[in-house]
C-alpha cells in the first residue's frame, strides 16, 4: 500500500458520512474564516477548492491554506464543468460578478 493511499484511507475514515460545505464566494474570500474548515470541533479531513480562471489561482490557493490550517486543500482550476448525482448538484452555474475583477 502506498503512502498516498493509507493517508487517504486515514483521512476518510475520520470523515463523518454526509459531511459536505459548499461555499461560493469571490476572489476575496468573503465568508471563508478558518471556522469554515470545521466540522463539529475537528478539522475537516479534506478541502476541494474549484478556483476560477479569472483570479490569481496562486494567491487564492495560498490564502485558503492559510486559512484551512491543518486540513489538505486541493485547489484547480475550472470553468465550471463538474458532474451532478441525482437528486443534489455539484455544480456551481455563473454568478454575476463572482470574482472583484470582473466589478
Amino acid at each position: 500500500m502506498s503512502a498516498f493511499s493509507d493517508r487517504f484511507r486515514r483521512l476518510a475514515s475520520s470523515a463523518s458520512a454526509g459531511q459536505i460545505r459548499q461555499i461560493a464566494t469571490t476572489d476575496r474570500l468573503e465568508g471563508v474564516e478558518a471556522s469554515s474548515f470545521r466540522f463539529g470541533g475537528r478539522h475537516s479531513p479534506l478541502a476541494l477548492a474549484f478556483i476560477s480562471p479569472n483570479v490569481d489561482f496562486d494567491a487564492i490557493a495560498q490564502s485558503l491554506a492559510a486559512l484551512a490550517g491543518s486540513t489538505p486543500v486541493i485547489a484547480v482550476s475550472t470553468a465550471g464543468e463538474l458532474c451532478s448525482q441525482p437528486g443534489e448538484s455539484v455544480y456551481l452555474g455563473r454568478v454575476d460578478k463572482r470574482d472583484s475583477q470582473n466589478n
